[in-house]
């Protein structure tokens, strides 16, 4: 689902190493072969690598009776149309404790927009979504549409920015609308044929790009009208608040 660590330093991966040496233990996936990390016997480091794995965000699985331990992928959730006009109100301390509720691990909030990032071993993130919307919910009495990528789908994302080679863009004025799902090719067609100059639209998957020169403040392609016309529902993050989630992700990512 997300991308492997790189070789970056990671302070548990030595740690895990040393278990899986000293133990026998098959490592996971995740980790590729590090022939340069020397060879560590001592039980006791055995013992000592597996409690601060875990500590650090490690999970451990069973396969034909051996133990392996598994790196856990962050995620990134953004909840749409929270802390809005004094509606549907959620404090960002009360939503972290919520995903901590859930199994998330680590979980960590960035404005009051309704963005968290966590570390979860979930394989279907959709339904994850789901669990989270029903959980908010019970908790706060309502049922905000929420969104989730992995970190290798917000890093995409960023690399797809199809206005990356312009001059001039600011950060600020452009929006990613973070889609539920594929918009069908007839909406997604009818999407792009609104001319509203000087406004810009471009559609990559299951993000909608849009540049406002002018300001979000009075857009003609509003939020709501991209939803509506899409046939999906979404939520939007300007370029400064994505390339903030993705740093936020990774770094957690790699603890």
């Amino acid at each position: 689902m997300c991308d492997p660590p790189g070789p970056s330093p990671i302070g548990s991966f030595l740690e895990l190493v040393a278990a899986q040496q000293a133990g026998g233990i098959p490592l996971g996936s995740a980790y590729g072969p590090r022939p340069d990390v020397p060879p560590v016997y001592s039980r006791r480091a055995f013992q000592a690598g597996m409690l601060r794995a875990a500590a650090r965000g490690g999970s451990f699985a069973t396969s034909g009776g051996k133990r392996r331990i598994e790196w856990m992928p962050a995620a990134i959730c953004m909840l749409r149309g929270v802390n809005v006009g004094g509606h549907n109100s959620i404090k960002m301390e009360s939503l972290r404790r919520m995903c901590e509720s859930l199994g998330l691990r680590g979980a960590q909030t960035y404005v009051q927009s309704g963005n968290v990032v966590f570390k979860t071993t979930a394989r279907d993130l959709s339904q994850l979504a789901k669990r989270i919307e029903t959980k908010i919910e019970q908790t706060y009495g309502f049922r905000p549409t929420v969104i989730i990528r992995s970190t290798s789908e917000l890093r995409e994302v960023i690399g797809k920015n199809p206005f990356a080679s312009r001059s001039g863009i600011e950060p600020s004025r452009l929006l990613v609308t973070f889609l539920a799902t594929h918009p069908a090719p007839e909406v997604r067609d009818k999407m792009l044929g609104i001319k509203a100059d000087p406004e810009e639209l471009r559609i990559v998957g299951r993000e909608v790009y849009a540049y406002f020169p002018n300001g979000i403040g009075r857009a003609k392609l509003s939020p709501a009208l991209i939803e509506r016309t899409l046939k999906t529902p979404g939520t939007g993050r300007n370029w400064n608040t994505v390339t903030k989630l993705l740093e936020m992700a990774e770094k957690l990512e790699a603890s």
